[in-house]
């Protein structure tokens, strides 16, 4: 059970990081690759992730990420800004992400 867990988590990981191929998907789609990156790391389940641009000068950005993480059993909503940073034609966010 666990490798399959594995298995359909770099799946999902691969998917969600061909999509920053897209110049259409800005910071948002940035943010959302880093969070996917860290969850799966984490092993903590998620749910009802949101990405909202919050500001952006068109070379940096700051992305809100909402979601809901279960810790000890309970859905703790969680948020936090995320810096994100325009090379070229695309967005790269910060691979560090520590809720409060």
């Amino acid at each position: 059970m666990k490798k399959n867990w594995r298995i359909i988590a770099v799946t999902l990981l691969l998917i969600t990081s061909s999509m920053q191929c897209s110049r259409m998907d800005g910071p948002e789609a940035a943010a959302k690759i880093s969070f996917s990156e860290w969850v799966v790391n984490i092993k903590i389940p998620s749910r009802n992730e949101n990405f909202q641009t919050i500001n952006n000068d068109g070379t940096f950005s700051t992305v809100l990420i909402t979601v809901e993480l279960k810790m000890n059993g309970e859905w703790t909503k969680k948020e936090i800004e995320v810096q994100c940073e325009k090379f070229g034609d695309d967005w790269q966010c910060e691979r560090s992400i520590q809720f409060k």
